[in-house]
């Protein structure tokens, strides 16, 4: 990881320092979506378009960090990792990993339990023992959308949906 900016002796440093938290979803382990049903494809945009946005915008709002200088490496390799792969993104202080369906949507994993709410954990800490990255995990067929017809209009969102992304993104 490459280290926070220098922590700040007065309250106008720290002020000027501290950043809010840039979030990255990272996409590469979604399978490509060649589902022949368009609802899936629906949920897929309401996921990636409008639920996860609003959710980072809530975070990003609420929460300013010393920002990471440089990029963020994280993922598998590394010591003390349990992320999925290994990535380097600039200009992000955490990074989410985000999973849809298979075995924990299917009944075949032993690890979790069906929800129709996200799932989401912790796969890297940094030296101070703070998550920098974690895998967030929907089952899109649970996810319930008010009008799958139209994936434009913002009455899609369910508020359970992002209120639970929200929350799953905080424990990140």
């Amino acid at each position: 990881h490459t280290a926070p900016s220098p922590a700040p002796t007065d309250d106008a440093e720290k002020k000027e320092l501290y950043q809010p938290l840039r979030i990255t979803i990272d996409t590469s382990l979604l399978p490509p979506n060649t589902s022949p049903d368009n609802t899936a494809a629906i949920r897929r945009t309401v996921l990636l378009e409008k639920i996860l946005p609003k959710a980072i915008a809530a975070w990003k709002s609420h929460l300013s960090v010393l920002p990471v200088i440089g990029n963020l490496t994280v993922g598998a390799g590394r010591e003390y990792s349990i992320c999925p792969r290994s990535v380097s993104h600039a200009e992000t202080d955490v990074v989410i990993f985000l999973t849809v369906d298979g075995a924990q949507c299917d009944g075949t994993s032993s690890s979790s339990s069906r929800s129709r709410f996200p799932q989401g954990y912790p796969c890297e800490l940094d030296q101070y023992d703070r998550p920098v990255a974690g895998i967030l995990h929907y089952c899109l067929d649970d996810l319930t959308l008010t009008s799958p017809r139209s994936s434009s209009s913002s009455s899609l969102l369910s508020p359970s949906i992002l209120t639970g992304t929200t929350q799953q993104l905080g424990h990140k």
